[in-house]
């Protein structure tokens, strides 16, 4: 977790990239633009390469409503098909979905004029498109805003196809909650709205996801922002990526013999309940003239203890390692500062001691380890009242158990500690 405070150079650049890439001559939606949902709807979908983009897509595949889909994604050594294939097989998706006649891989890059593509397959999608998921954005912490311009140039490119169509589609875009990560707690829960304060948004890539809200919110589309939380994985696969923090900090307790306690709830929802919520958002029917909510705070509506976790990880990993010595439960700063200490010897390298790779982000969830019980742990708590009516999904969806947790574990087993399970 990155410091809440937000410098004055920083503020200014977001306020100068929401100019830049809210008045650029172009396009001008015009004042009797008409939305309405469409089925069968056509689909251009961007990022379905990564984790909750190719959740998005199965759902896609499988939803009768759907009558195309356009994967865009950029050319790499290997093909489409092929990166698709391998992101199924690991996070356990259908990978006979892939054969789809409604599926369309399209190479091009968002950063560029039309999408990078040739003018014949832009003008069939400026025509057919009603529905865009946005969902392409790196996902690193380290960055300075600055850093993520070209993610928000493609977000502008993307809206100037959406405003050169006959009927405009509907716009759906995967935020951040870091975009209100310094939310003041005493105004209450953050709300499912467009913010209007910089110095909410944390860190480049929140900062990024908020420059582009901006940018979305005055484009005159008809546009949904879902700020997402911490996404984790769903049943039965349990298939959360093991580059993620969470996975991180269960590796480095194994090595350092315990697991961090702390103070407060989380409210961590899986990739299918996301990818879920989604599709119903993006169907819900309008009510008379009235559009969509602008944004979507997308977290669970019932989180659990950190400290409920901590305990359902002890017991699955002890029952794991076959009767290994029984992990101890401690208070998160005494973890970090054994981390440290580990650290600091040189006795151990980052592959079996991944935390020290994110020391800092660590430090800060020790420091905020002893907040409220009842409130979101080193976090923020967010309003969910509109995604909870529209969507079914969230609504209905089901606390983390600790089926969960032992699904999680088997999948980290699979995926990474075949040498050494945990």
């Amino acid at each position: 977790m990155e410091s809440l405070y937000v410098t004055e150079d920083e503020q200014i650049q977001m306020e100068n990239l929401i100019t830049k890439y809210t008045f650029t001559s172009g396009l001008v939606p015009p004042a009797d633009l008409v939305f309405h949902t469409s089925e069968p709807a056509v689909v251009l979908l961007t990022g379905s390469a990564g984790n909750l983009g190719a959740q998005i897509l199965a759902s896609l595949l499988k939803d009768g409503r759907v009558l195309k889909i356009y994967a865009l994604d950029r050319a790499l050594d290997r093909s489409l098909a092929d990166r698709h294939l391998d992101i199924f097989e690991r996070r356990g998706l259908d990978t006979l979905l892939l054969g789809s006649p409604k599926l369309v891989f399209v190479e091009g890059r968002i950063q560029d004029k039309n999408l990078g593509l040739k003018p014949d397959v832009y003008i069939e999608m400026v025509n057919s498109v009603t529905l865009i998921m946005h969902n392409a954005w790196r996902l690193n912490f380290n960055m300075g805003i600055a850093s993520f311009e070209p993610y928000i140039l493609g977000t502008r490119h993307l809206i100037d196809l959406a405003l050169s169509s006959p009927h405009p589609p509907l716009f759906l875009f995967t935020s951040s909650i870091a975009t209100a990560q310094a939310w003041d707690p005493r105004c209450g829960p953050c709300p499912e709205t467009i913010l209007g304060d910089t110095r909410l948004a944390v860190g480049g890539y929140g900062q990024s996801k908020y420059v582009a809200e901006q940018i979305l919110a005055r484009s005159g589309l008809n546009v949904i922002c879902f700020r997402l939380g911490q996404i984790c994985g769903s049943l039965p696969t349990g298939a959360w990526a093991t580059t993620n923090w969470v996975p991180i900090m269960v590796k480095t307790s194994i090595t350092l013999g315990c697991l961090p306690l702390a103070n407060g709830l989380v409210s961590w929802i899986d990739f299918k309940t996301v990818a879920q919520a989604m599709m119903d958002a993006a169907f819900a029917p309008l009510q008379g003239s009235h559009c969509l909510p602008n944004v979507l705070n997308l977290v669970h509506p019932r989180p659990v203890p950190w400290n409920f976790l901590m305990n359902c990880l002890r017991d699955v990993l002890f029952k794991e390692r076959n009767g290994f010595k029984n992990l101890r439960l401690v208070e998160f700063p005494e973890w970090f500062k054994e981390l440290q200490a580990c650290g600091a010897s040189g006795r151990y390298d980052k592959e079996n001691l991944p935390g020290l790779k994110l020391l800092n982000f660590f430090r800060s969830l020790a420091n905020s380890s002893a907040g409220p019980t009842n409130a979101e742990f080193a976090g923020t708590n967010f309003s969910i009242g509109k995604i909870q009516a529209l969507s079914p999904a969230v609504h209905d969806a089901r606390s983390i158990s600790k089926e969960n947790v032992e699904a999680w574990v088997d999948y980290w087993n699979t995926e990474v500690f075949h040498a050494a399970r945990l």
